[in-house]
C-alpha cells in the first residue's frame, strides 16, 4: 500500500494484487463493495452514483459507509453477513409511506423507495408463480434468468427491462427508467402469455384438478404476494371467475392482472 514495493518474486501478480485490495489497510475496496452491496437493497448508494467515487461527490453518510467497510473486512469479505446486517435493520424495513416530515429526504434514507424489480429477479418471479421455464442459451430449461452469465441473452423480456449488456464496468449499463416497451410487453407481450398458460403450469395444473376458485385465487395470491386475498378482493375475483362462461379464461384474466399489479412489479 501507498509507495510500498509488492515483493513479486516466484508469485502470481493477481495473488498479489488481490492480497493488496482485501487487505484490511487498503481503505477503499471494502467501503467501495459495501455501498454498491447497500446500492442493490436501497436503490441509492451512500455514495451516489455508486461509480462516481470523488472528494467532491461525499457519501451521505460517511460513519455508515466506514462501519459498513469495517464490518465486511471483519467478516473475511463474507457478503452474506453484510446482508443480513443491512437486511435485518431498521433502515431497510422502513416503510415505502414517508412521515410527513421526511417526505422532502431524498438523502438520507428516511422511508424506502418503490423500486421496479430487476429484469432477472421480475422473469424469475413471473415463472416462479406460473410454474413456467424459461430456455436460455445454453442453460438447461427451466435455468433462471439470474443465472444468466453472458452478457447478451438472448431473452427480450430481459433487454427491454434493462439487463446490463456488461459491454463495460459501469453499473450505469443497467436501466431501471420505465419505458413504453416495458408497458406494452407486460400488458400484451408473450412472455406473461406464454406463462400463463404453460403446459403443467400453477393454472393449468388447478384447472385440471378443478379445484374450487376460492382455493386457486388463494393458492395464487400466496405465490405472488405471499399473502391471502383479502375479504372484498376474494369477493370480487371470485364473483368474476364464477360468472365466466369459460372459467380457464377467466382465471387466466385474473393471472395476468396479479403479475401486472404494482404489488406484485415494484418492490415495496
Amino acid at each position: 500500500l501507498g509507495d510500498a514495493v509488492p515483493d513479486l518474486a516466484g508469485r502470481d501478480r493477481r495473488v498479489v494484487l488481490a492480497e493488496w485490495l482485501a487487505s484490511d489497510k487498503n481503505p477503499w475496496f471494502a467501503k467501495n463493495v459495501a455501498n454498491r452491496v447497500w446500492q442493490h437493497f436501497f436503490g441509492r448508494g451512500i455514495i451516489d452514483p455508486v461509480d462516481d467515487v470523488r472528494v467532491s461527490n461525499p457519501p451521505s453518510n460517511p460513519q455508515l459507509l466506514d462501519e459498513l467497510g469495517r464490518r465486511l473486512v471483519s467478516y473475511n469479505y463474507d457478503l452474506r453477513k453484510l446482508i443480513r446486517d443491512i437486511c435485518t435493520s431498521n433502515t431497510y424495513q422502513m416503510s415505502t409511506t414517508p412521515s410527513p416530515e421526511a417526505a422532502s429526504d431524498l438523502r438520507n434514507f428516511a422511508y424506502a423507495k418503490v423500486r421496479r424489480l430487476p429484469s432477472e429477479m421480475l422473469l424469475d418471479a413471473v415463472s416462479q408463480v406460473t410454474g413456467s421455464k424459461v430456455k436460455f442459451g445454453s442453460l438447461p430449461i427451466g435455468a433462471r434468468a439470474v443465472q444468466v452469465a453472458d452478457g447478451p441473452s438472448g431473452n427480450y423480456f430481459l433487454e427491454v427491462f434493462g439487463r446490463p449488456v456488461r459491454d463495460t464496468a459501469c453499473a450505469c449499463e443497467r436501466r431501471s427508467e420505465p419505458t413504453l416497451a416495458q408497458a406494452l410487453h407486460l400488458i400484451n407481450g408473450d412472455t406473461m402469455t406464454t406463462a400463463i398458460r404453460t403446459p403443467a403450469g400453477r393454472l393449468e395444473t388447478s384447472v385440471a384438478a378443478n379445484a374450487p376458485t376460492e382455493a386457486a385465487l388463494t393458492e395464487l395470491y400466496a405465490a405472488a404476494f405471499a399473502r391471502q386475498p383479502t375479504g372484498e378482493e376474494m369477493t370480487q375475483l371470485a364473483a368474476y371467475v364464477n360468472a365466466a362462461p369459460d372459467r380457464k379464461a377467466a382465471l387466466e384474466d385474473v393471472y395476468w392482472s396479479v403479475l401486472n399489479s404494482k404489488e406484485f412489479v415494484f418492490n415495496h
